[in-house]
């Protein structure tokens, strides 16, 4: 479809703020007339061209968590001092406690949020043991 000269695909033009399916159908009736496409086909449609970036985010995230499930938590990390982490994800992850980031997926009803929580701090810990090995190693650099 064209629009302001450009050429754009429907789903680019429904990820503007304000636009609707309604109104791309009476911009391009041809296209995308009322029999086009079913309701809740255009509503589910909707909905994951207005999202589709944060979608895409969230899932290179948990790409990202899957891929580095075996990345081990710090021993005797703390987590009642942890800042950030809510109450129930502390209560739980002291009942539990995971070993791995994969381990905090697992732990029954822990938030998203927690375990984005534990896999930065994971990730954290592995890059200060990193530059240890390499100031141990006579590799650093002054």
């Amino acid at each position: 479809m064209k629009h302001n000269g450009k050429s754009s695909s429907a789903a680019d033009m429904l990820q503007h703020p304000g636009m609707t399916l309604e109104r791309l159908q009476e911009a391009f009736p041809e296209e995308l007339g009322p029999d086009a496409v079913h309701p809740s086909v255009a509503e589910t449609a909707q909905v994951e061209c207005r999202y589709v970036e944060y979608i895409q985010r969230q899932a290179e995230e948990m790409k990202a968590l899957k891929r580095d499930a075996a990345l081990p938590l710090p021993d005797g990390l703390d987590f009642e001092a942890m800042r950030g982490l809510s109450n129930e994800d502390r209560d739980r992850c002291k009942k539990y406690l995971p070993r791995t980031v994969g381990d905090a997926g697992l732990v029954p009803g822990i938030t998203q949020g927690g375990i984005a929580l534990l896999y930065a701090i994971a990730k954290r810990s592995q890059n200060e043991k990193r530059k240890e090995r390499k100031v141990h190693s006579g590799r650093a650099s002054v």
